[in-house]
């Protein structure tokens, strides 16, 4: 059985931990690889990115976003 919790409210969305809003064209941030235990959950945390900046996307038209891993991290940049 599921405990229900009253008045919870919603957690934060993407955006809220994301900075996608606040950026310009050229801008990226880093997630570092300090934050991840193997390349897998990497990986997985890539993906929620990608899902959260298609959101940002959505929300904001005309915003693109890419990512890459790279030795410091997952980069993320606004390319539009």
């Amino acid at each position: 059985m599921y405990e229900i919790r009253k008045n919870t409210g919603m957690p934060g969305k993407n955006s809220e931990v994301y900075p996608f809003d606040s950026m310009s064209i050229n801008d990226s941030f880093v997630v570092p690889k300090e934050e991840f235990n193997s390349h897998e959950e990497m990986l997985v945390k890539r993906n929620g990115i990608l899902q959260a900046s298609r959101a940002a996307r959505l929300s904001s038209a005309g915003k693109k976003f890419a990512t890459r891993i790279t030795n410091e991290g997952i980069v993320v940049i606004r390319i539009k």
